[in-house]
């Protein structure tokens, strides 16, 4: 009754906050309200490989080959390559969890394309892997599994990968519960917790790097 009675007074009043209006727009369209924050965020990690890619992101000391500077239409490959590989690991992972195989699939596909982005990509900028699978494929296991990292930079974007990871993982709890919210359909609960972790692990990254490299000039290796 709480809830409703927000609602109808947030109505009335014409001063619904910006989360309940995002909100509102995920439970009415997951699959559009999926496929702009996929498009958000693709343009916005276009932007920052474009202005990071022409600078040497070494310190004191030459860079390893891995971390030389990279051809903004490399990158860009290289990026595209991770996510393409990314989308049907995290579709095969969402079923295995529990999502609908065939039903509402395409919801799975958006989620999964938004997951894809949310963690391969920052695996891609990471490691500056090249295009080819296995590179990929080594990329993936260096992040995910070993949690490798050199830089201050490598540090954030590994941590917001996990962070997404553990974020849509616990999202995923509320779904089965016998509550019948609109906000429990699938896959909002999983993409509210894949953001939300993205952005902590963000902070946590940021955290971490100001503790590991105070100067931001020298490189650390886990």
């Amino acid at each position: 009754r709480i809830a409703r009675s927000a609602d109808a007074c947030g109505r009335l009043t014409g001063r619904a906050s910006a989360p309940r209006r995002l909100g509102a727009a995920m439970e009415e369209a997951p699959s559009s309200f999926l496929r702009a924050g996929a498009v958000l965020l693709l343009a916005v990690r276009c932007a920052w490989a474009a202005l990071r890619c022409p600078r040497n992101p070494g310190g004191a000391g030459p860079p390893r080959a891995a971390r030389e500077p990279m051809q903004f239409e490399t990158l860009a490959a290289s990026c595209g390559l991770h996510v393409a590989i990314g989308t049907p690991i995290a579709y095969t992972a969402l079923v295995l969890f529990g999502a609908p195989l065939f039903e509402m699939w395409e919801r799975t596909l958006d989620i999964a394309c938004v997951l894809a982005l949310l963690v391969a990509m920052p695996v891609a900028l990471s490691t500056r892997a090249g295009s080819s699978l296995p590179s990929v494929l080594h990329a993936f296991v260096g992040v995910l599994v070993r949690l490798e990292w050199q830089t201050a930079e490598d540090l954030i974007l590994v941590t917001q990968a996990h962070g997404a990871i553990l974020g849509a993982w616990l999202g995923a709890i509320p779904i089965p519960l016998d509550w019948d919210r609109p906000w429990q359909a699938w896959p909002c609960t999983v993409a509210y917790g894949a953001y939300a972790g993205f952005m902590i692990g963000t902070v946590v990254g940021i955290v971490l790097a100001a503790r590991h490299f105070p100067g931001h000039g020298q490189k650390k290796q886990r």
